[in-house]
């Protein structure tokens, strides 16, 4: 239901979390994933760290994204 991306150097390279139905086209050539969210939005995400997943963070991130998809 989520995919993590990598930011590459717009916003230095962090990791995201994103819905997986914001997902709009899938560039194999260039590696690029193009997504229904503004810069904004993917910026204001709560980091991922896949060391330090939990229930706690889970919940962060649902209650992110039901604020711009109702994704829970």
């Amino acid at each position: 239901s989520y995919l993590v991306v990598d930011t590459g150097f717009w916003i230095f390279g962090k990791k995201r979390l994103i819905p997986a139905g914001v997902v709009s086209a899938v560039d194999h050539d260039s590696k690029s994933v193009h997504v229904n969210m503004t810069k904004e939005q993917i910026k204001s995400a709560p980091d991922y760290d896949r060391d330090d997943w939990n229930d706690q963070s889970r919940t962060r991130h649902s209650d992110y994204y039901a604020t711009y998809y109702g994704v829970r």
